[in-house]
């Protein structure tokens, strides 16, 4: 299974990282 995220967020420990690390923790 391939995943791609993109973040499109500014800060680099705003809210959309957090998400997308979060994401990538459950894979």
């Amino acid at each position: 299974m391939k995943v791609v995220a993109f973040n499109g967020s500014p800060r680099e420990d705003g809210n959309t990282a957090k998400l997308v690390k979060n994401v990538f923790s459950e894979l």
